[in-house]
């Protein structure tokens, strides 16, 4: 069971987050100049920010190249926000821009994880189709449709102002979750392991990628020297992320053992997200809490602008 969610879980299926690139097959990083340039001018419209404060914020994000386009790459400027922004411009900053899309919103969710892509999650599907039998696409269908209908509800509840921006984040990750465990528990371990291998190999990534985009252990350290956690604090937090995986697993097989529903799973899901998220805020300052929140608001807006329309590659 370890060993399958370990499998499952890293490859994150993320239905609502999208990015898109072309794949370079000489490894060139074409410039991230145009992807930087428009997000800074983005925020200098929305903002009323002058030239100097607009080139400030250019200046920070390029800074932040190497993780490019992981959302690892805009701490820096999150933290030179925090310091600079009137309450008015930070109200601003955290109304998502009009015509925001679920892609824009999920993505730098968990800001320790490689970033994700709209096209890989069509690319994971279509392998996982290839590798399954009939039966078993079947019952595929089945979480496919299931998990689409619980997005237009939440996209309709999220429009009509009946959901709240973090409570539908929350409610996006139990659905997450609970599709990650169908599969855990539709796939053998065979299949499994052919899925880990293909998509090692050629999964869809970004063309443009910063040498460290990809480095879990180089991004958790950005985040922690951006927030200036202290050992204990990073302590504390390692505690609580492994409490929180041992609860999420006791969960997960209740579920696949049939003893809770679809629906039982994700109220519950919720409940130990809600449980999690205030033991967590309890070891932020709150100048971190503020960080944080810059730097999600920041992550909203730039999707479109690092990732555009552009198509995406195998490497």
């Amino acid at each position: 069971m370890k060993r399958a969610t370990k499998i499952i879980l890293p490859l994150s299926i993320l239905f609502l987050i999208g990015c898109e690139g072309m794949f370079n097959r000489n490894h060139d990083r074409p410039s991230t100049v145009p992807d930087t340039e428009a997000l800074a001018k983005e925020l200098t419209s929305e903002l009323g920010l002058t030239t100097d404060q607009e080139n400030e914020v250019y200046s920070h994000i390029r800074r932040g190249e190497r993780f490019h386009p992981h959302p690892a790459s805009l701490w820096e400027l999150a933290v030179h926000l925090s310091s600079t922004l009137t309450d008015e411009q930070l109200e601003q900053l955290f109304t998502p821009p009009e015509g925001t899309g679920f892609h824009d919103m999920s993505y730098g969710m968990r800001p320790e994880e490689h970033e994700r892509s709209g096209p890989r999650d069509d690319f994971f599907i279509g392998i996982i189709r290839s590798l399954l039998t009939d039966e078993q696409n079947e019952v595929f269908e089945s979480y496919l449709e299931y998990r689409n209908e619980q997005v237009d509800i939440l996209r309709s509840a999220l429009e009509s102002g009946d959901l709240e921006f973090d409570d539908m984040m929350r409610e996006v990750k139990a659905l997450r979750s609970l599709f990650r465990v169908q599969l855990d528990g539709l796939l053998t371990d065979e299949q499994k392991e052919q899925l880990e291998l293909i998509m090692e190999n050629e999964r869809p990534r970004h063309p443009r990628r910063g040498p460290d985009s990809e480095r879990m252990e180089l991004i958790r350290e950005a985040m922690e020297e951006a927030l200036g956690l202290t050992e204990e604090q990073v302590t504390a937090l390692e505690e609580l992320r492994l409490q929180f995986e041992t609860l999420q697993e006791e969960l997960s097989a209740g579920y696949l053992s049939s003893e809770i529903t679809e629906q039982e799973f994700r109220t519950s899901f919720l409940e130990l997200l809600e449980t999690t998220h205030e033991n967590r805020g309890a070891i932020f300052t709150e100048e971190q809490h503020l960080i944080m929140r810059i730097h999600r608001a920041l992550a909203v807006r730039a999707h479109r602008h690092f990732f555009g329309h552009r198509g995406f590659g195998r490497g």
